[in-house]
């Protein structure tokens, strides 16, 4: 018993795949099934590829079953169709002829060869304003897979198959000769009063007034589907079978229900913003389940420090498990070494999707790499490829230019292949000699199929397309593009896309690596400077140091800020280590340089407690929210406490150290025993034996250069001592002028 309720309820199931879904709501269409038609109006919607596309073609034989089967109340054939193959016309013919249920064909747009056959073989025909029945039929370029065509006797002509639509439309009291002449533009067709409707060379076309005066079944004009079925008296419930395409030339069956459906599900709620990041590195925004928007332009790849932050933002992006990364772009190219590495190694090796958002141009490089994305898609308008490889000085001559341009095709060509592009439209983005064709599906006006060799880039020109070109579809595959979006919110739309939106920008050390490339020309021009002002002075002394720093920056600087991208407050700490010690062995006694990099560790330690998405919290878009002052000062709150508490803290324990450490049996231990003679002490300016009294108006000669600070001997006394600023050379005459603790001016004499 078991076994056979199984067998039946796996029967049940395969049914209930099988039967057509039954149909819903026209402007929504939705996937309902309803019990049976028993007692309504079928309306089936023959459109551009009704009588062309097999799936659709099975779809529109379905729902004829159906509704004979069920006993519908009559069948209404809504037209707008170009034509189609002869052999489908005619089994669509037969079809109507047999059903044994009222039918009604109305002409809503287009009734031209097959579509004409179909009208006729119905009971009645209605038109809409301003349409006509029959005319000169036009070629369908189909640009689906061929697999979606029918695989059967696609070779057929309509004067194969016209004997057969004959018989039918005679039943209808149509003349032979008047239905022959819808598909066969020899045939001559004159009205029963004499008038001659078609002659040599003309497809037969009947507007209403002529068709209504010699066709019988022509029934005048009506507005709309509901106009029709009250002009024939079936105003009964009515199902919709309407064939809705999916993505490109492909297409699924559909039935619409006249019955509102529940809205769609509510966005999946956002995630976790934590994420972990290593000691000392700010927190980065975790792009988990996100769609993480990388902005390429003008100036994006051209400089190898955006390629350092690409490279950054993709492994992340795909570290974290991000929904998709989407590239929009806007570029006219840049360096090809660095993009050939984006492409063989960044990308290649990110494990979500990737999307390319041509916005409104990809040229050159920004080509390249969007053939290195999943998925592309295209601004109306926008234009992508001409990826000709050219040095800083213009073009390559030679065997060189011959190689990096075989070099480059091979990374495109590989690359191309890996994400399902087309590679021969890879290769003609970068040699002219390169050509790309394609194989063009096109059913001819008496009904058949023929192929036809579309070029869509002939040899000699290097490949550069719009949108149009990029989209174009041949055997269901696209040149290139997916589509088109108007922009970043309709693509993520088309491309089924849930996830939170989140722009990834530099981080600090980012920024200052590209700056430092931006100005490396100034810091060149500096340091040499710097080095020339040095060997013309004395000594070591400020024109060296900047000179150093110049130089520095310009070889290593760049790699090194780009390194540390993440470590920004790190590296503020640093630097205010830096001018503390500046302070003390350069300038000392100007507190210039002291304040401000106690200002700078203090500022580092403090926004280092500070969530950066409490200041800056993302919008409904995935943007930065703003900055608002009440929102860093609650931010500021707990940090400054926490900060203000370890520094009371401290200062009391650095207090207790003094008071009690020099009293510990370890701290005796340390120190010596011997005994201080009473009264005794040390000037710490002095390294002599003078004392603070007898310093001002003393004259000596400075042991070195004072810069302004440096040494002095006064006598045999050797004093530390610094001038009001000015340089005095080493062996100079000096006098005191001035002296406070341990700070002793003196001035040149």
């Amino acid at each position: 018993m078991t076994r056979h309720r199984i067998s039946v309820l796996s029967a049940l199931l395969l049914l209930s795949v099988l039967v057509p879904r039954n149909v819903a709501q026209e402007s929504k269409p939705t996937q309902v099934a309803s019990s049976t038609l028993s007692g309504k109006v079928a309306v089936l919607r023959f459109g551009e590829f009704s009588l062309v596309r097999s799936d659709e073609i099975a779809f529109l034989h379905g729902a004829l079953e159906r509704a004979k089967a069920e006993g519908a109340a009559g069948v209404v054939v809504v037209l707008d169709s170009p034509g189609g193959f002869a052999w489908e016309t005619k089994r669509f013919v037969e079809q109507l002829g047999a059903l044994g249920i009222p039918t009604v064909a109305y002409v809503e747009k287009r009734a031209l060869g097959a579509g004409a056959l179909v009208a006729s073989a119905c009971e009645a025909i209605y038109f809409a304003s301003g349409t006509s029945l029959g005319g000169a039929i036009e070629d369908i370029e189909w640009r689906g897979a061929m697999a979606e065509l029918p695989d059967r006797l696609t070779e057929k002509r309509f004067e194969d198959v016209i004997d057969a639509a004959v018989a039918v439309t005679d039943t209808r009291g149509i003349p032979a000769e008047m239905v022959r002449a819808f598909v066969d533009a020899d045939q001559e067709v004159t009205g029963s009063d004499g008038v001659a409707l078609s002659g040599s060379n003309d497809y037969l076309r009947l507007g209403v007034e002529e068709a209504s005066r010699y066709v019988p079944t022509v029934k005048g004009t009506a507005g709309n589907v509901a106009a029709v079925l009250k002009g024939e008296g079936l105003e009964a419930a009515v199902e919709h079978f309407t064939f809705v395409p999916d993505s490109g030339a492909t297409g699924s069956a559909v039935v619409e229900s006249d019955e509102e459906k529940a809205a769609d599900p509510a966005e999946p709620g956002a995630e976790n913003e934590t994420a972990e990041h290593k000691f000392g590195q700010t927190r980065l925004e975790d792009y988990g389940g996100k769609i993480v928007v990388l902005k390429v332009g003008d100036d994006t790849l051209v400089r190898s420090t955006k390629f350092d932050f690409m490279r950054r933002v993709l492994k992340k992006a795909s570290d974290d498990g991000a929904e998709a990364i989407l590239l929009d772009m806007n570029t006219p190219g840049g360096l090809a070494w660095d993009t050939v590495d984006i492409m063989m190694d960044a990308l290649s090796k990110v494990t979500v999707p990737t999307y390319t958002f041509v916005n409104p141009s990809a040229m050159s490089a920004g080509s390249l790499i969007a053939v290195a994305t999943d998925h592309i898609y295209m601004h109306p308008p926008s234009t992508i490829g001409a990826a000709g490889v050219v040095s800083s000085m213009g073009e390559i001559e030679g065997t060189m230019k011959e190689k990096v341009t075989r070099f480059v095709m091979a990374a495109a060509r590989g690359t191309a292949n890996s994400k399902g592009h087309a590679q021969d439209v890879a290769m003609a983005f970068i040699d002219p000699e390169t050509e790309v064709a394609r194989e063009l599906s096109v059913i001819a006006s008496d009904g058949r199929l023929t192929l036809e060799t579309h070029i869509v880039n002939p040899k000699g020109e290097m490949l550069v397309l719009d949108a149009d070109e990029a989209t174009q579809r041949f055997d269901g595959k696209p040149v290139l593009a997916d589509g088109k979006a108007k922009d970043v919110d309709d693509l993520i739309a088309q491309a089924g896309l849930k996830g939170t939106i989140v722009e990834a920008v530099p981080l600090g050390f980012e920024n200052v690596a590209d700056w430092i490339v931006k100005v490396a020309p100034l810091l060149l021009l500096l340091g040499i400077a710097g080095a020339w002002l040095e060997m013309k002075t004395p000594g070591f002394g400020v024109p060296g140091f900047l000179s150093l720093i110049c130089f520095a920056l310009f070889f290593f600087g760049h790699n090194l800020a780009g390194k540390l991208a993440g470590y920004e407050l790190f590296g503020v700490f640093l630097l205010g280590v830096v001018l503390i010690v500046v302070e003390l062995f350069l300038f000392p006694g100007t507190f210039v340089f002291g304040l401000s990099g106690m200002l700078l560790m203090f500022g580092s330690l403090i926004f280092a407690m500070v969530d950066r998405y409490d200041v800056l919290p993302p919008d409904a878009g995935g943007g930065s929210g703003g900055f608002e002052m009440q929102r860093l000062l609650d931010a500021l709150g707990t940090p400054l406490f926490n900060f203000a508490l370890a520094l009371g803290g401290a200062t009391a324990l650095v207090i207790a150290l003094i008071r009690y450490l020099p009293e510990t049996r370890a701290m005796r231990w340390l120190m010596l025993d011997a005994a201080v003679v009473s009264g005794t002490g040390m000037v710490p300016a002095v390294m002599g034996g003078g004392t603070a009294e007898t310093l001002v108006g003393r004259s000596g000669v400075a042991q070195t250069d004072l810069r302004p600070a440096g040494k002095a001997m006064m006598g045999d006394e050797l004093f530390d001592v610094i001038t009001s600023g000015e340089f005095v050379p080493k062996g100079s005459g000096v006098r005191i002028v001035e002296q406070k603790g341990m700070r002793v001016v003196v001035e040149a004499v």
